[in-house]
């Protein structure tokens, strides 16, 4: 059975520095989501 999935991409994916991982876990925005995924349970 074939997939209409693309190929996967030839673009390089380069890791976050530590500067920019601790920048980004100190957002708001970040803090939001977070909070959202740890109230989130299964019944």
């Amino acid at each position: 059975m074939a997939t209409d999935a693309p190929p996967p991409s030839q673009e390089e994916h380069r890791l976050p520095s530590t500067e920019e991982f601790a920048e980004v876990q100190q957002s708001a925005e970040f803090g939001e989501l977070r909070r959202s995924y740890r109230s989130f349970a299964f019944p």
